[in-house]
């Protein structure tokens, strides 16, 4: 955790929210010894922090394992979010009238602070393609995912330094890019393009496109919007000829609407 020189800064609060942040799809549940090592701290002072959120219902607690995960109100506390946001809500009706013309499965995710959340998805009538989870926030979704990828490109150079140097490229699948000269390569190829593209990276047999979404007046990016597809049903090459486009012309309405309204 870096040291923060504020006097107002409370210590003790961010290792509450820190053990929030632990849990991910890929580690769902805890040990309270685990808990204490990734806070840093006892094991009397963690077990504290999970049992004042196990009573706020913020954690769970499983009866047999004692193993500790998310509980519902931060399923509550997410879903609250995701429907109150300004972007989403500005966003919702253009991503809802694409989905629904061109019978395409949409994301939309929100950049804040160096964090990614996927906080909309409209799914298309394709029962082929998966229904994916929202609330994916995990650092990997930076560096296998059309989104991350195209939000990182469009980053000032020092703050996608800064993102790169914590990430750890772990492989997800074949086609996952692990090296961080070839991700680099590939993130100048999307910022040149104004587009990313991804192949398998994140997921076996889900392919993407995503374009990112700004403040046109500060040129700051907020997000980020893609088109999920099956591998299997769409090459790359057909997804960017047809694509491209239509895509390009979502992110660029939702700019433009987001910064009439900031």
């Amino acid at each position: 955790m870096e040291k923060v020189k504020n006097p107002y800064y409370s210590t003790f609060l961010e290792k509450g929210l820190i053990i929030l942040r632990l849990f991910s799809k890929d580690h769902p549940a805890w040990s309270l010894t685990e808990i204490a090592q990734g806070i840093r701290t006892n094991k009397t002072s963690a077990f504290r922090f999970v049992n004042t959120f196990v009573q706020l219902g913020y954690l769970k607690k499983h009866p047999r394992t004692k193993l500790i995960s998310l509980g519902p109100q931060v399923i509550a506390l997410a879903l609250a979010f995701s429907q109150t946001d300004n972007l989403t809500e500005i966003a919702r009706p253009f991503i809802d009238e694409v989905s629904q013309v061109h019978d395409l499965t949409v994301e939309l995710a929100l950049f804040e602070q160096n964090i990614l959340v996927v906080v909309y998805r409209r799914d298309a009538r394709d029962a082929s393609v998966p229904r994916l989870p929202l609330t994916r926030g995990t650092m990997e979704r930076f560096y296998c995912s059309s989104l991350g990828k195209v939000i990182l490109a469009h980053l000032p150079k020092n703050e996608m330094t800064k993102i790169l140097r914590k990430l750890t490229l772990s492989v997800r699948t074949p086609y996952t890019i692990s090296n961080k000269r070839d991700l680099l390569a590939d993130l100048q190829k999307t910022r040149k393009r104004g587009y990313a593209l991804t192949g398998e990276e994140w997921m076996l047999g889900l392919t993407a496109i995503g374009a990112p979404i700004f403040n046109l007046n500060t040129n700051r990016v907020l997000g980020a919007v893609c088109f999920d597809y099956m591998a299997t049903r769409s090459s790359m090459e057909m997804i960017e000829r047809k694509y491209k486009e239509l895509l390009l012309k979502l992110a660029k309405d939702i700019s433009q609407a987001v910064t009439i309204q900031n």
